[in-house]
């Protein structure tokens, strides 16, 4: 599995507590979550690879960003006439075959599962730079990031995440805009 050779490259944080009620979030959702990538929540926890794929997770005292509230704040900002729909050629979750955001980047690059099929384990990974165009990849979430991290695979992502050299991933301490990764006021 890709979460196996991801742990191999980028060193897990030590224990800190992070678990997380999956089905709570999941019926939250109204949609079951890829195992993989709740595995890689369960050992990670909530932070930043490289200081650039940043994990949404649902809501933890751990976690900046959340994949509910993303999920909720996507679809109402979609609902409204923007002169066009800013996510075409899809739409967004949860509507049926929506782009459900699992992660974000310090540049404003935006990644997302296309929930085109019942079994959430494989949906592809939608990504796309801040307004430019769609890029598509047939792999897991794990595999994805470890592709980014160490590869050309995912470019155009994997040229900003591996300007930062040797690929390790950065817990979030705190909750909120006013703390950086570290847990400190800017």
């Amino acid at each position: 599995m890709s979460i196996d050779r991801l742990i191999e490259v980028v060193k897990p944080p030590q224990a800190i507590g992070f678990v997380q009620d999956w089905a709570t979030a999941e019926s939250e959702l109204g949609t079951a979550l890829p195992q993989e990538y709740m595995r890689l929540v369960d050992i990670f926890g909530a932070g930043s690879f490289n200081d650039y794929l940043d994990l949404l997770t649902p809501p933890s005292q751990y976690g900046a960003g959340d994949i509910i509230s993303t999920a909720r704040e996507l679809h109402e900002l979609a609902s409204v006439d923007w002169y066009g729909n800013p996510y075409d050629p899809y739409s967004i979750f949860p509507n049926p075959g929506g782009l459900l955001r699992w992660a974000e980047s310090e540049t404003e690059d935006e990644f997302y599962w296309l929930t085109n099929d019942k079994d959430p384990n494989k949906w592809p990974i939608v990504a796309r730079e801040q307004g430019e165009e769609w890029h598509k990849f047939e792999v897991s979430t794990t595999r994805f990031i470890l592709d980014t991290l160490s590869s050309t695979a995912t470019a155009p992502f994997s040229r900003t995440a591996q300007r930062m050299g040797q690929p390790f991933f950065r817990p979030s301490s705190r909750t909120g805009d006013d703390f950086d990764w570290d847990g400190r006021l800017p």
